[in-house]
């Protein structure tokens, strides 16, 4: 043999290991990856099974601290505001208090007869409800994607050994 197609031979089987090593790694990324998406997949569908526990829970805190901390007020007027609710269940939920979100326009005082009487522990739920199936369509997109690629890198590096 001459130098010449030595030298070739080794260029060979250096580019075949490093390509080799190349689609281990890719492989190995992608597949850890795909677990991040599976986790992410179970976590979501975790949230959407305890979606209206986690909304009354959520909007249980903002009325519970409502008169203590006015960042806390301006998230729970923008609830109400932007969910057309008030309180949780109604708003017989805020007792002797009416504030002017649940009220819907700028009057002051906000009474009964002007109030959004849905709670918003049912909107909020729908809201939960609708971002969890936006979220599981893309992940189960990116999973078959990913389990996809993983094959892909396997059948790479069976045709390179």
């Amino acid at each position: 043999m001459s130098a010449t197609v030595v030298y070739e031979n080794l260029l060979q089987q250096r580019y075949t290991l490093a390509t080799l090593n190349g689609l281990y790694l890719y492989r190995q990324i992608l597949i850890g990856v795909l677990a991040l998406q599976i986790f992410a997949f179970f976590s979501t569908l975790v949230i959407l099974i305890f979606r209206s526990y986690i909304a009354e829970s959520f909007l249980g805190h903002l009325m519970q601290e409502y008169h203590n901390d006015e960042s806390i007020k301006n998230i729970m007027d923008i609830v109400q505001v932007n969910f057309e609710c008030c309180g949780l269940q109604s708003y017989k939920d805020w007792k002797n208090y009416l504030p002017l979100s649940c009220c819907g326009a700028s009057t002051s005082p906000c009474t009964v007869s002007l109030t959004k009487l849905l709670g918003c522990t049912e909107n909020l739920s729908m809201f939960i409800l609708l971002l969890c199936l936006a979220f599981l369509f893309v992940s189960t997109g990116n999973i078959v994607f990913h389990g996809y690629c993983i094959r892909c890198a396997l059948e790479l590096s069976r045709e390179y050994q």
